[in-house]
């Protein structure tokens, strides 16, 4: 039996009922089709969303000092060559940040400049964690790791024995 199309429906006379049938599987057929091609185009513009962003903040760099903050709030730390780097008002917006409340931490490699409240979670989840070891300090610290071991290259952070929990010196 060959497969009709809708144009073999048009053309014919009154239809019967097994071309009912036919035409309505090619409908459901068409349906879903069509369903897993908008699926897939959703993914595809979430995708595309994605990518812009982390063009924004990494390749390209931050541009502006709206775009500075809105990734301050959102990431909560920028460093300043890795994020700024591309932007001539990069020491503009440094010096606007930390005006808004902002910590800067120089390490030597670069400069982070740290959203208030993000600082704080990090210096008290630092102060808890009893282990000495920095890697696995590191893992509970999440995204600000980059950050941490910065900090500790510099001698901003140190492990006291004695006390036994990590102290953050500024």
């Amino acid at each position: 039996m060959t497969k009709k199309t809708l144009k073999d429906f048009s053309e014919s006379e009154p239809m019967r009922d097994d071309e009912c049938a036919s035409l309505a599987e090619i409908l459901e057929e068409i349906e879903d089709r069509l369903g897993k091609i908008e699926a897939r185009l959703e993914k595809i513009e979430e995708a595309m969303q994605e990518l812009k962003g982390r063009r924004q903040l990494s390749g390209t760099g931050i541009d502006g000092m709206d775009v500075a903050l809105k990734t301050l709030k959102e990431r909560g730390f920028l460093r300043e060559i890795a994020d700024l780097s591309k932007t001539r008002e990069r020491e503009q917006i440094v010096s606007r940040l930390k005006g808004l409340g902002a910590v800067e931490i120089k390490g030597t490699n670069d400069s982070y400049i740290v959203h208030p409240r993000k600082f704080e979670e990090f210096v008290k989840t630092l102060e808890e964690i009893d282990i000495s070891d920095p890697d696995a300090v590191s893992e509970k610290l999440g995204e600000l790791k980059d950050l941490f071991y910065e900090m500790l290259r510099d001698g901003l952070v140190y492990f006291d024995v004695k006390e036994k929990k990590w102290k953050v010196i500024l």
